[in-house]
């Protein structure tokens, strides 16, 4: 192997761990690491946010895009709405699937996927998988 091969491989490395990445963004912390223990038993790497602005802040400095952004509506600092809709108004963010995790979906941005809470375990690995293959 040359030192150009694995750079290569380093590469591809990193991009796959990128695409099995899921941003949650969530100010309840048992939450947050309920999800992320069951998120990494199934082999994803999790990025936790406890609000809004630092979830902005994760997707800004990942240097590709998750595979998921699973996002709670009420937050501190900055609310999931302005992160969705900051997130969908920029061009790089744009593609990254959004899920609303929410306990009132009528909130919910028009045209978001919304998944009520508490969240049934079962369907959030479904969609985090069909999310994940389609990257």
């Amino acid at each position: 192997m040359t030192d150009t091969d694995a750079d290569t491989d380093a590469d591809t490395d990193s991009a796959a761990t990128l695409e099995r990445t899921i941003v949650v963004a969530d100010d309840e912390p048992g939450y947050c690491e309920s999800i992320k223990d069951l998120l990494e038993d199934e082999g994803y790497r999790v990025e936790i946010a406890a609000d809004g602005q630092a979830a902005l802040e994760i997707l800004r400095r990942l240097p590709g895009q998750p595979c998921l952004l699973l996002l709670d509506l009420i937050m501190p600092i900055l609310d999931g709405g302005d992160v969705y809709r900051e997130v969908k108004a920029d061009p790089r963010l744009a593609p990254i699937p959004v899920v609303i995790a929410t306990s009132d979906p009528t909130r919910a941005p028009t045209g978001a996927m919304v998944m009520r809470k508490p969240v049934k375990l079962e369907r959030l690995l479904e969609v985090v998988r069909r999310a994940c293959s389609a990257t």
